[in-house]
């Protein structure tokens, strides 16, 4: 098996900490990671058992190339997602001996008010916290799952074939929980001006249902592309399907945010998107039913293919690992009370005739 360092030569991995921006910013936080203080604050603070149904989160070892972790919290079932792309990632290269701890909440944990901040991998970042952001498990999932399932990815939403711009309504289209004030002020519009949006609460959870809007129906994700806009509007972080709706074809229209995925730093307001928040909603949906933008569209096309695909989300995550582990001291291979985590499903058969050249490879191991 090659190592890490190989396989990013062999899959054309950028190597320069200036093409991951965000994970240049997160990791330049710490000149040094003491893994010691790490779990000990770890220990103390999130992982203690008076937060054990507030937070969950996990600390994972790579020893000799295997995968070990031992969790925290009383709700840690996604820890499934994190050891489905830490297994994959030790099936195609040798990882370095390193341990870090992996939040399994959407919050960012770390605030940057804290003196002592110590590094807590998360999926999404924020302004006020310092936790290392990687590519979010529903961006992971796709790639991990797309070769054995039909599911949301991001070839079947640039690949379906879909309603021409003429056609399309020239309106904007939202649907959600009802995770954010800004949503219901949406659902809200959507009443009182149809014309400029088709919106709605799909369920209630946070808000009184009496006191809001009626709920509406839930569209497939691809009808949400017979719009000509679509609003992408946080819920209690960022709005994950974001990702997939820049693969599309229809304007996005973004809501302000203090809240980032690792992609967001290379994203320009008004090239990939259209930027809006709650007091500006309604000049924003009235100027695009009279200007043309449909070369955002193009932009935020271009962006997914060159930088969320397969391979870049690789990438990614192993030149995480590759600077990560630069920085650790104090660290242990001491695996007791640890719980191993299987390379294979075992209820998975993997006999595979996999073809020997470089480019049909990338298809079989992703």
């Amino acid at each position: 098996m090659v190592s890490l360092d190989e396989w990013m030569k062999d899959y054309n991995c950028s190597d320069s900490l200036d093409d991951y921006p965000q994970l240049s910013l997160d990791l330049s936080q710490w000149k040094t990671i003491d893994f010691e203080k790490v779990i000990q604050k770890v220990e103390e603070n999130w992982g203690h058992e008076r937060n054990r149904f507030s937070t969950a989160l996990c600390h994972y070892k790579i020893v000799d190339n295997e995968i070990y972790r031992k969790c925290y919290g009383e709700y840690t079932g996604f820890k499934m997602f994190v050891d489905s792309v830490m297994t994959s990632l030790a099936r195609k290269m040798v990882l370095p001996d390193m341990e870090f701890i992996h939040n399994l909440g959407d919050w960012p944990l770390q605030k940057k008010t804290e003196e002592n901040g110590v590094p807590i991998v998360s999926w999404c970042g924020s302004k006020s916290t310092m936790d290392i952001v990687l590519p979010t498990y529903e961006l992971m999932e796709s790639v991990l799952k797309s070769m054995e399932t039909i599911m949301l990815e991001m070839h079947t939403a640039s690949g379906k074939t879909h309603v021409p711009w003429e056609e399309k309504l020239n309106k904007a289209v939202f649907r959600g929980r009802d995770s954010n004030e800004l949503r219901l002020k949406i659902a809200k519009l959507a009443i009182s001006r149809p014309d400029l949006i088709n919106g709605g609460i799909t369920r209630y959870f946070f808000f009184d249902k009496e006191k809001n809007p009626a709920t509406v129906e839930h569209l497939s994700f691809h009808d949400f592309f017979k719009h000509r806009y679509v609003l992408s509007v946080d819920g209690t972080v960022s709005a994950y399907r974001f990702a997939f709706l820049l693969a599309g074809d229809s304007v996005i229209l973004k809501s302000e945010s203090d809240y980032y995925e690792h992609f967001y730093t290379q994203l320009k307001e008004n090239f990939h998107f259209l930027p809006f928040n709650g007091n500006n909603l309604v000049k924003v949906l009235e100027k695009v039913k009279t200007e043309d933008f449909r070369h955002i569209i193009k932009n935020a096309q271009q962006f997914v293919q060159e930088n969320l695909q397969p391979f870049n989300l690789y990438c990614y995550h192993a030149k995480f690992l590759k600077e990560y582990a630069k920085k650790l001291i104090n660290t242990s291979k001491n695996v007791t009370n640890m719980e191993k985590v299987e390379k294979f499903d075992s209820n998975r058969q993997e006999n595979c005739n996999c073809p020997s050249d470089k480019n049909s490879r990338v298809h079989a191991e992703l």
